[in-house]
């Protein structure tokens, strides 16, 4: 019997966060998920619904995120993006939030 650990992937936020836009942009809505809370199935609809090529621009469009705060099991993290609004550019800041589950940190919500 081989007793598996957490996977080093999703070791911290930030490398979390990393495999989570590089399998959006190949378009594997199924490895994004992996980055997800097991019990959150939000976005696997929505992802579907888009089409590989409109997740992989939202993809390449996401700027890399920055920690707010963090403790041993929470951590929150921004992510700014620029938007077209009203025909204007305008750089929009979304909270990304991580828990800790099992020694893999995981998107909770953004």
């Amino acid at each position: 019997m081989r007793i598996v650990g957490p996977d080093p992937r999703f070791s911290s936020p930030e490398k979390t966060w990393a495999v989570y836009t590089q399998a959006l942009m190949a378009g594997d809505v199924e490895l994004a998920m992996q980055c997800h809370l097991p019990s959150d199935s939000e976005y696997r609809p929505i992802f579907n619904a888009m089409g590989k090529e409109k997740v992989k621009q939202i993809a390449e469009d996401m700027q890399s995120i920055e920690r707010i705060t963090g403790e041993d099991t929470r951590a929150k993290y921004r992510l700014k993006s620029k938007e077209i609004i009203k025909g204007e550019s305008v750089e929009i800041t979304h909270g990304v939030y991580f828990l800790k589950i099992a020694g893999e940190w995981k998107v909770e919500k953004y």
